[in-house]
């Protein structure tokens, strides 16, 4: 072996090396962004699950896109005593709420969220028949 190839090998041998620690250090980092959403992951399952617990005029909702949706059946449950149709659009204009009720075939809440949104409403009331 000659002094020009010996050469050319502890080059290419410190490029290999400078690329591997390259290599390493983006690892490092995507691991540890992967860590960081892993964690607001878990964050916002949390998160979630304590906004379920939340109740709008005493009933039950939950958050899908920025909107509160309230199920009809929760509204229900805490109107036995009057869940007329009167009752529930009296409750829909109180807390400015948009209605949205479709057959099962056709039901879609996230349809039911987007309309909601379109009438510049917070909270809508879904029912599916």
């Amino acid at each position: 072996m000659s002094v020009i190839d010996i050469r050319k090998i502890a080059g290419k041998a410190k490029k290999a090396i400078k690329k591997s620690a390259l290599c390493e250090a983006k690892a490092k980092e995507e691991l540890n962004a992967f860590k960081e959403r892993r964690r607001k992951g878990y964050q916002l399952k949390k998160n979630e699950r304590d906004k379920a617990n939340q109740e709008l005029g005493g009933v039950k909702f939950r958050v899908v896109a920025g909107v509160k949706v309230v199920n009809i059946l929760d509204w229900v449950m805490e109107n036995l005593s009057d869940d007329s149709d009167k009752a529930i659009f009296n409750w829909c204009q109180l807390h400015k709420a948009y209605f949205y009720s479709r057959t099962k075939d056709l039901f879609d809440l996230y349809r039911a969220v987007v309309e909601a949104q379109e009438c510049g409403r917070s909270v809508v009331m879904v029912e599916e028949v």
